[in-house]
């Protein structure tokens, strides 16, 4: 999954594009077990938890993304 996540991260760099390091943040998580325990419990799809993780991570990227915008010249 790292090699995955170097590789979306180097095209978002050559194509200008913007990108958000889930994997990083998810395997960092001290709680991940409990992240990614949910209905299916299949260790791919994340939990109720996991996906509020996912959710708070998507807003902030886009919060960010946003402010920058409005900052931009």
């Amino acid at each position: 999954m790292q090699q995955y996540a170097d590789a979306v991260r180097e095209v978002s760099e050559e194509v200008g594009s913007h990108y958000l390091d889930l994997f990083t943040r998810m395997i960092e998580l001290p709680n991940l077990h409990e992240v990614l325990r949910g209905e299916r419990n299949d260790g791919l799809h994340f939990g109720e938890l996991g996906y509020e993780v996912l959710a708070d991570e998507i807003s902030q990227k886009i919060n960010r993304v946003m402010q920058s915008k409005k900052e931009a010249p």
